[in-house]
């Protein structure tokens, strides 16, 4: 079996979808996407401290004190947070997306015939950790 590697990017993607978890998978390929799933958690944890400092590194401040924010404080425009050189932002945040990491497990076997149907989107998330049966005709 080949190992699941999956980038940074993807983790932050796989770990937002919430659909894939909420499926009645079957008992073997649950408890497999549960310890990958877990696994993620934790490799996101660097992913997500590293992506805040980047944040906090292009994060546009404020020069001196004034209502509601203090000199210093990241600039904000209601939740979001304004960046002061966005075209370095955005590469460095790419070059920390795109990060490959081998999380340890093999893929999973998957039969399309005794899984629950999923969505084009919940496929594309779920094609780097599974190993699909072969269809026969």
């Amino acid at each position: 079996m080949k190992k699941i590697k999956v980038t940074n990017g993807y983790l932050e993607r796989i770990i937002s979808n919430s659909s894939i978890i909420k499926k009645s998978f079957t008992t073997k390929t649950s408890y497999w996407l549960a310890r990958i799933f877990d696994r993620f958690r934790q490799e996101a944890k660097v992913y997500f401290s590293e992506r805040q400092k980047l944040i906090e590194k292009y994060a546009k401040r404020h020069d001196k004190d004034g209502e509601g924010f203090k000199k210093g404080d990241m600039v904000m425009r209601g939740q979001d947070i304004i960046l002061e050189n966005v075209g370095e932002f955005q590469k460095e945040m790419a070059s920390l997306s795109e990060i490959e990491i081998e999380i340890g497990f093999d893929k999973i076997p998957f039969d399309l015939d005794k899984e629950p149907p999923c969505t084009v989107e919940e496929m594309e998330l779920l094609l780097p950790l599974i190993e699909v049966k072969e269809i026969v005709s």
